[in-house]
């Protein structure tokens, strides 16, 4: 028998404690079988076991007996101890990654104090290590998931499926669901629109509201750069959100820029990933790796989108322009008393220059018109300003006519600064007399073969379109045989000569093609213009539309 004074027995531990630490298949029940250890080998003493954190400054309780602090609560690492308390290091592979802090008397075994915390590090770092190859299988699979997913989505030609499909496979990546898929208007130019393509498990007012403190959109400030995580801080803020506008379900924000060999196509976030675990920077750089996939996908897909629209657009421009092309005169006035000639030519497939030629009761309609700019919007015009030349041609005189389309263009072009130069004529069956009009047209030429001369006749009206409401003058000129009336549009005067040289066709040229040709027929005087034209512009591309319509007086 003892005797009473005596120090009492050290507390006896079963030796399968130190097993159970062993046999924990998780954290949880590691915590559990290490409390329950030092609850034996501690009996009725308080103890506190205190690890290591990702903050320097801070301890994480992961043991408590009798103590102030709960398990799983941080406390200061400079905590102090309370009088005659001891403490004993937990090692892992030999360094230090916390501490067991007791009070100490006789009946306490050191010995196996410091045994358990040895199986307790090694146990944890089993986990540990265990947990790095269940992450590094499930990240293996994961990308070999990815690989496979990607030769699908390349193959796959439905845009929405191969956007529901890229976002479904980005959020499972990060063990999460909720996600949205941004993609730019234009990709490359981070300044242009970013479009919501797709979003999972996400409302658009919480994608809205994911703001910085001066308003601007977050996402787009990260646009550029590589994967950006934002989580809640120690004070719930997630800097640099507007805590006022964040919604309280967001705890983590992932998002990942679509860039492919510097081209930024959009941006996929996901929402309350797990960027905690320690897989999670691992799996970063395998969201990183889908963006580029998801970049070149969506650019891929674009590229198509613009050709197939692009192929829509010629197979449209092309029917355009052999519409506009039958909207040519076909055949000459059969009036005897003058001969015809006329070509128009646009710069692209489509123009919006305007040549006709009409007849009524031996009486001629002739016109030349030039729509400013060139192309569809120019051609479109075109088109409604011939609709009503042929409707009001010889129901009304040139000067009439001008005043009547002037306030159709005004009205179709509204604000859009666009207008219409015209020169009108009507002459007489004998081709012996024309009136004409003129707003802001080219001037038109009449060779006076008589003279041997080219008489000016100017425009002096304004260009049709600008103003609603105006009037113009109305002129009548005597013709005669051998006369020759030339009209045209600034593309053939305007025309520069091949080379870099910037000189222009100009009028004192086309002034020579008459000169040179006014004894042939219409045709002829036309031929030389083209020829004369071709030979001083060459091959290269035209920048405006070309239209030369002539009329020769016969005997």
């Amino acid at each position: 028998m003892n005797s009473p004074d005596a120090a009492p027995p050290a507390a006896i531990v079963p030796r399968d404690l130190l097993l159970s630490l062993h046999q924990a298949q998780d954290p949880v029940l590691l915590h559990q079988n290490l409390q329950a250890a030092l609850a034996q080998a501690l009996p009725g003493t308080r103890h506190v076991v205190l690890m290591t954190s990702p903050q320097p400054d801070l301890l994480r309780v992961e043991a408590a007996q009798h103590s102030d602090h709960a398990v799983g609560e941080t406390v200061p690492a400079d905590l102090a101890l309370p009088p005659g308390d001891q403490q004993l290091p937990v090692l892992c592979d030999g360094q230090p990654i916390g501490e067991l802090r007791f009070s100490a008397d006789g009946t306490i075994d050191l010995e196996f104090l410091r045994e358990l915390l040895a199986h307790y590090g090694s146990a944890l770092l089993n986990l540990q290590i265990n947990q790095e190859a269940v992450d590094s299988s499930d990240l293996y699979f994961a990308s070999l998931q990815a690989f496979e997913e990607g030769v699908v989505l390349f193959q796959e030609q439905e845009r929405e499926a191969v956007s529901a499909r890229f976002l479904s496979l980005l959020t499972a990546v990060l063990t999460t669901h909720p996600g949205a898929l941004y993609l730019l208007d234009q990709p490359g130019n981070v300044d242009s629109e970013l479009i919501l393509d797709q979003a999972l498990g996400v409302p658009e007012t919480m994608l809205d509201a994911l703001r910085t403190r001066d308003g601007e959109w977050w996402p787009r400030q990260v646009l550029a750069d590589p994967p950006a995580v934002l989580d809640r801080d120690a004070n719930g803020l997630m800097e640099p959100l507007d805590p006022e506008v964040v919604p309280e379900p967001l705890k983590s924000l992932v998002a990942c820029p679509l860039q492919f060999h510097g081209l930024t196509v959009g941006i996929a976030l996901v929402f309350n990933a797990d960027v905690w675990s320690d897989s999670f920077r691992s799996r970063i750089e395998s969201v990183r790796r889908l963006g580029e996939l998801g970049a070149a996908i969506f650019h891929r897909l674009r590229l198509e989108e613009v050709a197939v629209r692009s192929r829509e657009v010629e197979t449209q421009v092309a029917i355009a322009s052999r519409i506009q092309a039958r909207l040519l005169p076909t055949t000459a006035p059969s009036s005897t008393g003058i001969q015809c000639a006329w070509t128009s030519e646009p710069a692209q497939s489509v123009g919006g220059d305007y040549v006709d030629l009409g007849e009524e009761d031996g009486e001629v309609f002739a016109v030349i018109a030039d729509v400013s700019g060139h192309g569809i919007n120019s051609a479109l015009l075109m088109t409604s300003f011939r609709a009503t030349c042929r409707a009001e041609s010889f129901r009304r005189r040139p000067a009439d006519l001008l005043a009547k389309l002037n306030d159709e263009i005004h009205y179709e072009t509204g604000d859009t600064g666009m207008f219409v130069t015209a020169a009108v004529f009507r002459i007489a069956p004998d081709g012996r007399r024309a009136t004409y009009a003129s707003a802001g047209h080219n001037d038109v030429y009449l060779w006076r073969d008589a003279t041997g001369e080219v008489e000016l006749l100017e425009s002096t009206g304004p260009s049709t379109g600008f103003f609603a409401g105006m009037d113009y003058d109305e002129h009548e000129i005597e013709l005669h045989p051998g006369d020759v009336l030339c009209m045209y549009t600034d593309g053939v005067v305007e025309a520069t000569a091949a080379g870099a040289s910037e000189e222009m066709f100009g009028d004192d040229r086309l002034i020579e093609c008459l000169r040179a040709s006014h004894a042939g027929t219409a045709d002829d005087v036309l031929q030389t213009v083209l020829r004369e034209l071709n030979g001083f512009t060459g091959d290269g591309e035209r920048e405006d539309d070309v239209s030369v319509s002539v009329i020769k007086v016969l005997d």
